[in-house]
């Protein structure tokens, strides 16, 4: 889904549909930098879910990062509810010296 504005992309949501378990996923959502606090995040989660239940899903999840105090209270608003919570490692990587 793509929302425009001023004449060009100022926001998206990626979805994921399961048609096998029927369960939707907010993938992604970005919000031009210049448009955000005003509502596109929102609005396409709600766009969103009302395209996951005419293709047929029974079920939605997205993924937010712990960090993103205003995706939670989006979702939270919205009536998601916590189902998991996920690790991520990471280590960095040192610069390779040339053979």
């Amino acid at each position: 889904l793509v929302a425009f504005g001023e004449g060009r992309m100022v926001a998206y949501n990626w979805l994921k549909l399961d048609h096998a378990t029927k369960e939707g996923e907010i993938y992604v959502i970005g919000v031009d930098a210049n448009f955000r606090r005003k509502r596109f995040g929102r609005s396409l989660s709600i766009r969103g879910l009302d395209h996951m239940r005419r293709r047929g899903m029974t079920r939605a999840a997205a993924y937010v990062d712990a960090e993103n105090a205003n995706a939670l209270a989006m979702y939270y608003s919205l009536g998601f509810e916590l189902d998991h919570s996920d690790l991520c490692y990471s280590k960095p990587l040192k610069e390779r010296q040339p053979a």
